[in-house]
């Protein structure tokens, strides 16, 4: 890899894992927000904060339905908002990549597309495709913090 060991923040290749192991998981954080904001329009419609609820029945005790409902809202509102910045970071890291680049962590962390296939699709070399992808990882992994 051209990065080399002395100059990342972490030891050895785990930050090229680190960042491979953050671009597979986009795909599915993303329909992670879908579900989560669809739970908080479906089955958590009438609070929007839980310092704006006055507790009814046993007035914020231990057992107060209210209470309840409120802290879960506030679960999956705090949920969503993690995997939203999650997210924003690495489409900002993203927004680095050459058009080929993105094309091909399109094909191989969205679609999860084998080597030769990507290659065939793209129409380069594998030669073309490893140098591809490696500099894809290290603009991500520089924009995530893993590299200086």
């Amino acid at each position: 890899m051209s990065v080399s060991a002395s100059a990342t923040t972490e030891t050895g290749d785990d930050w090229f894992r680190r960042t491979e192991g953050a671009l597979y998981r986009l795909p599915q954080m993303r329909i992670q927000v879908r579900a989560l904001a669809t739970a908080l329009a479906y089955f958590y419609p009438s609070f929007t904060r839980p310092d704006n609820i006055l507790s009814v029945g046993r007035e914020g005790q231990q057992g107060d339905v209210t209470l309840a409902y409120v802290q879960r809202r506030a679960a999956v509102e705090e949920r969503l908002q993690r995997l939203e910045a999650s997210i924003a970071v690495l489409d900002a890291a993203l927004s680095t990549l050459t058009p080929d680049e993105a094309r091909l962590v399109d094909l191989k962390y969205t679609s999860q597309l084998v080597r030769d296939t990507i290659c065939r699709e793209m129409g380069i070399s594998r030669a073309t495709y490893h140098r591809l992808r490696e500099a894809a990882v290290v603009k991500v992994a520089r924009c995530l913090g893993y590299i200086d």
